[in-house]
């Protein structure tokens, strides 16, 4: 676990602040750490932050909230990227509103650059099916990593046709990393995992509430070269 995770976890914690911001921060100071430790006028100097705001950082007092979720984090062994790591996606971070963090289960690759996604619906005709099976079979043999959100349907058929091929694909899901959703799509989870990765935003044991899936869809379109 990085030294620095808390203060990552502590910029998700202060109220109003949200990703655009954090991501203002780390342009202007590329360390969280050094986020809290600049003065309320430094602060207030980056792109969007108020005094009000700046004020709200330096006055951040939920540390033991912060030590909770570091503690569930380290206990289950899942990795934690924030904005600096090397490891974050490359082309993740170009987009407006990039997670300050992710959570991920398996690992990611330079491969993984060139990454394609494959959403659609969660009830596919048989059309949809082959078209599906085909695209994603195709590209995964040509050693196109596919990104999909795990869902039923298109995300899922995407996802194990990739595997079939030998491929790599990557899992953006709509729930905490713990959370498999939905339920039988427990061992493609594993699959995923051990050829590619699980990734999420949400905090360990977040539920698959509707408001979650429309956020997470910047994340599988903001890694993938294409939808």
């Amino acid at each position: 676990m990085r030294e620095d995770a808390k203060y990552w976890i502590a910029l998700s914690f202060v109220n109003g602040l949200g990703d655009v911001l954090t991501k203002n921060l780390y342009s202007a100071f590329r360390s969280a750490e050094d986020v809290f430790k600049a003065s309320a006028k430094k602060l207030a100097r980056v792109d969007g932050i108020s005094e009000n705001m700046a004020l709200a950082i330096k006055g951040f007092d939920e540390w033991d909230k912060v030590g909770e979720e570091i503690e569930k984090i380290r206990k289950s062994g899942f990795g934690f990227l924030p904005l600096n790591d090397p490891h974050y996606p490359e082309h993740l971070l170009q987009i407006y509103n990039p997670p300050s963090y992710l959570l991920m289960q398996g690992a990611l690759l330079p491969r993984d650059r060139v990454s394609i996604a494959i959403v659609g619906s969660r009830i596919p005709d048989t059309y949809g099916r082959i078209v599906t099976e085909a695209l994603s079979g195709e590209l995964a043999a040509l050693g196109v990593t596919i990104v999909s959100g795990m869902a039923r349907g298109i995300d899922s058929i995407a996802q194990e046709e990739a595997l079939k091929r030998g491929g790599r694909t990557i899992a953006v899901l709509g729930s905490g990393i713990d959370i498999v959703y939905p339920p039988e799509n427990k061992k493609l989870y594993r699959d995923i995992s051990g050829n590619g990765a699980v990734l999420s935003e949400f905090p360990i044991g977040t539920p698959p509430i509707a408001q979650n899936f429309p956020r997470r869809n910047r994340i599988i379109s903001g890694i993938s070269l294409g939808v």
